[in-house]
């Protein structure tokens, strides 16, 4: 049986874990829930019987509990980018995520997977300071100190950059749209219901 932990708990560890809300979180075990930037391997866990944090060192069977005043930021996290449940639909395909940056992934990719070379136009394609995808983390950004920050891996060599308001993913999403040939709201939708 699946572990539990009251949700204000569980939003206060993650806020210590992860106080910029630049990582994703992934169930690991019924017991744990893993921190880590894009694909990586997590290197912080959410123990959820003990209710604490546990930081991973040359493996998780060898992870050392940290306590909660090690990784309490020292100033208060900025507040997360909408989170709900998302619902990605493409064509015939669909997802639930759980955070606007982890929907904008999936979408991207089911795009990709539905419209080979979408990825390719929509690099090409760049707003005042910033692209959507791109080959290179560097390219994503104008300023390069922004990639090292907001660049996470897509997909087989992509990179997607995740500092994006709910306008901003919709927009590139449309973008997204009109390069594979896909029709806003009738083929390719983004839904969330917010928790």
């Amino acid at each position: 049986m699946a572990a539990l932990i009251p949700t204000p708990k569980l939003r206060d560890l993650l806020g210590q874990a992860d106080p910029t809300g630049a990582m994703n979180a992934r169930l690991v075990s019924s017991t744990r829930i893993g921190i880590a930037a894009g694909l990586e391997a997590p290197k912080i866990f959410i123990d959820l019987p003990t209710e604490t944090l546990v930081r991973a060192t040359t493996g998780e069977e060898q992870a050392q509990y940290v306590t909660l005043t090690e990784t309490a930021p020292t100033e208060a996290p900025r507040s997360a980018r909408r989170s709900g449940h998302f619902t990605v639909r493409v064509l015939d395909k669909q997802a639930t995520e759980t955070s606007l940056k982890s929907a904008l992934q999936k979408i991207l990719r089911l795009i990709e997977e539905v419209r080979p070379g979408t990825l390719q136009k929509l690099a090409a394609s760049k707003g005042r300071t910033k692209r959507i995808v791109a080959r290179n983390r560097q390219d994503l950004f104008k300023d390069p100190k922004l990639a090292a920050k907001f660049a996470t891996p897509l997909m087989d060599g992509w990179w997607v950059g995740t500092n994006n308001s709910t306008k901003e993913v919709e927009n590139w999403v449309r973008l997204a749209c009109n390069h594979a040939g896909l029709e806003w709201q009738r083929e390719v939708s983004l839904a969330v219901r917010p928790l």
